[in-house]
């Protein structure tokens, strides 16, 4: 089985591959500045945030990363984004990152179901050896 583009479904949110439709819901999830304190860039315009998606979409067709949009099941709108990075077939590793929620979903079931739906996926389906989680304090 490939690691993507493909849909995971938890019980909060569905994971989806990340697409151009998917920004005017994450524009409005992404207007906390709290958000980009420690990213790279923000995501708080729509420009920024259709150059973000097609760089995404752009990088998913290559076959370096995954990216999905975070969709919350019981109102159906984006409410961040994660994916899959530096994607490694032939070492069977892959990393999770660039992840991201509206503040409204921090501290709830969202994170962890997603980091849950993605590992499952690159241990079980995909057949990775190796998942790796970058962090800092």
């Amino acid at each position: 089985m490939e690691l993507g583009p493909t849909v995971l479904e938890g019980r909060a949110v569905r994971l989806a591959p990340l697409r151009p439709e998917h920004a005017a819901d994450l524009i409005a999830a992404a207007s906390d500045p709290e958000l980009w304190r420690w990213f790279p860039a923000a995501l708080d315009t729509p420009e920024e945030m259709t150059r973000w998606i097609e760089a995404a979409v752009a990088a998913e067709a290559a076959g370096s990363e995954y990216p999905f949009a975070v969709i919350d099941r019981p109102t159906g709108r984006a409410i961040g984004s994660t994916r899959y990075l530096d994607v490694a077939p032939e070492h069977r590793g892959v990393e999770i990152g660039w992840t991201w929620y509206a503040r409204g979903s921090w501290g709830s079931s969202v994170n962890p179901e997603c980091k849950y739906l993605l590992l499952r996926h690159a241990f079980e389906e995909w057949g990775a050896i190796r998942v790796c989680l970058k962090t800092d304090s």
